[in-house]
C-alpha cells in the first residue's frame, strides 16, 4: 500500500482536527461555557479522533502482504522513545516557566507520566507490537511462537511482576505499555475491514443518525453527564467506548464516499495529512498559549467578549492554523522531523 489514498489522507486531516476540538475546552476552560446539544454532541464527536488514527493504522498496516516483524518492533520502540523526548521537552518548558519540580524524583515521576496528550505515543506503541497477530490472524500468516510468548512475557512482567524486582520510584519506564491495549486494537482490524469497503450515501446516511444516536443514548444513559463539558469525563468519553465506535465508523464511511467521487484538491488533503502527527504534538503549545492570554484578558477587546459563541470556532481555528504552520516550519529541520515523525 505504497500509493497515497484520499480517504485515509481526509480521515488523518479530520482526526487531527478532531483532537485539537478535544483539548481546546481542556486547555481553555472558558470555552466550555454551559451545556447544550450541539455543544455536548461536539464534545462526544471529537473524542473519536485518537481511535481513528488507531483505524487509519490498522487500514495500512494490516492491509500489506508481508509484516516485517523487525521493523514493527522498531517502530514500536521510536514510539515510546518519542514519548520521553516529547515528554522531557514538555516538562523543561514548564519548569522554566514555573519552576514546577523541586527535584530530581518529581522530574522523573512526571517524565514518565507524560504530558495528557502524550499517552497517543505508548499506547500505539504497544498496539504495534500486537499488530504482527492481528496480521498473522488476517492474512493467514504464521507468526513466530517465540515472538508470541516473548510478548506474553514482557507484559506480564512489566504491568504485574515488574514491582517484585524493581523499587517502585524507579518503575517510571514500566507504566509506558499501556493498560487500555486490549480495547484498543479492536480499532485496527476494524479499520482495516472497512478500507475495503465502498460506501453510499445511503450507507453514510444511516450511520450519521446512528451517531446521533448514539449521542443521545450517552448523554442520558451516563450517571456521569453533567453541565459543565470539562466534567463530561465518564465511560462513554474514553476513546475505546461503544459510542466512539459508531463515530469512527461515520466519519470513516464519509470519508471513503467523498474519495470515491475523485475531489478536487488531493494535494492540499495530501499535504496537510503529512503533517497531522505534528499537529498532534504540537498543538498544546499553541493551546496554552491562547489560555493564558484569555485569562489575563487579552483576547476580550476582540469580538470575541460581545459574541461568545463564537470563541470556541475561532480559537479552534487560530490553534489549527497555528499548529499546521508550526508543523510545517520545524518539519523542515532535519533533527527535528525526526521527532514528529514524519
Amino acid at each position: 500500500m505504497n500509493k497515497r489514498r484520499y480517504d485515509i489522507d481526509l480521515c488523518r486531516l479530520i482526526a487531527c482536527i478532531m483532537v485539537i476540538g478535544m483539548h481546546a475546552p481542556i486547555v481553555c476552560p472558558t470555552l466550555s461555557g454551559g451545556a447544550s446539544a450541539i455543544r455536548t454532541w461536539f464534545s462526544y464527536f471529537t473524542r473519536a479522533g485518537v481511535p481513528l488514527f488507531y483505524m487509519l493504522t490498522g487500514a495500512l498496516y494490516l492491509g500489506r502482504e508481508k509484516a516485517d516483524l523487525r521493523k514493527t518492533v522498531r517502530k514500536a520502540l521510536t514510539f515510546y522513545l518519542l514519548f520521553v523526548i516529547w515528554s522531557a521537552l514538555y516538562l523543561i518548558r514548564e519548569q522554566y516557566f514555573f519552576r514546577t519540580y523541586h527535584s530530581f524524583n518529581e522530574f522523573y515521576c512526571a517524565l514518565f507520566a507524560g504530558h495528557y496528550h502524550l499517552w497517543f505515543l505508548t499506547s500505539i506503541g504497544s498496539a504495534y507490537l500486537f499488530l504482527p497477530l492481528l496480521h498473522g490472524a488476517i492474512n493467514g500468516k504464521k507468526v513466530s511462537l517465540r515472538y508470541i510468548v516473548g510478548l506474553f512475557v514482557l507484559f506480564a512482567i512489566v504491568k504485574f511482576n515488574a514491582q517484585m524486582f524493581i523499587p517502585e520510584r524507579w518503575l517510571g519506564p514500566f507504566t509506558m505499555l499501556s493498560d487500555d491495549i486490549v480495547p484498543i486494537l479492536v480499532f485496527m482490524p476494524l479499520g482495516y475491514l472497512l478500507s475495503k469497503r465502498h460506501f453510499g450515501a445511503s450507507h453514510v446516511a444511516l450511520l450519521a443518525i446512528a451517531d446521533i444516536a448514539a449521542v443521545i443514548a450517552a448523554i442520558f444513559l451516563t450517571d456521569r453527564y453533567s453541565d459543565a463539558l470539562p466534567n463530561l469525563m465518564g465511560g462513554t468519553m474514553l476513546p475505546q467506548s461503544l459510542m466512539n465506535l459508531v463515530t469512527v465508523t461515520f466519519v470513516f464511511a464519509l470519508c471513503s464516499f467523498i474519495s470515491d467521487r475523485k475531489p478536487q484538491g488531493s494535494a492540499f488533503i495530501r499535504s496537510l495529512a503529512s503533517l497531522s502527527f505534528g499537529v498532534y504534538l504540537i498543538h498544546p503549545l499553541i493551546l496554552d498559549e491562547i489560555g493564558r492570554l484569555e485569562a489575563v484578558g487579552f483576547l476580550h477587546p476582540l469580538f470575541l467578549s460581545e459574541l461568545p459563541f463564537l470563541r470556541f470556532p475561532f480559537i479552534l481555528t487560530v490553534t489549527a492554523v497555528l499548529s499546521f504552520l508550526l508543523s510545517c516550519v520545524i518539519g523542515r529541520i532535519p533533527v527535528v522531523k525526526k521527532l514528529i515523525l514524519k
